[in-house]
């Protein structure tokens, strides 16, 4: 996935995801500044990396101390990273619970992954 960030420019809207949801509330936020390393956004919600490409995770914002808050390029895009990861926590769950020798191959080859004594 290419990086998203590359793109953004000063007044274009972001999705602001805050890290501790008991007391914030996702939301739209604007982009404040556009530097050559870094993208500012306005309401004091801190500044991200623009080399940072996080597309499947949302980007980081710069925090010291704890986990960061995350920044998406839409609504849309937070909604379908959190889809993708309680999908991956789904498919792990159930491979975990065992599968068949049969359907593990079966699994292999689909993604193809060297089932013939390669790994």
């Amino acid at each position: 996935m290419k990086n998203w960030l590359k793109d953004v420019k000063e007044g274009d809207s972001l999705f602001f995801v805050p890290r501790d949801l008991r007391w914030h509330k996702p939301e739209s936020v604007t982009v404040a500044k556009v530097g050559r390393k870094w993208i500012t956004l306005e309401s004091y919600k801190g500044r991200i990396d623009k080399n940072d490409s996080g597309y499947a995770r949302g980007v980081p914002t710069e925090y010291t101390y704890g986990s960061p808050d995350r920044v998406y390029s839409s609504e849309e895009h937070y909604n379908y990273c959190l889809r993708m990861a309680k999908l991956r926590r789904k498919i792990t769950d159930y491979c975990a619970s065992g599968l068949t020798d049969d359907q593990t191959e079966d699994i292999a080859r689909l993604l193809n992954i060297g089932v013939d004594g390669e790994l």
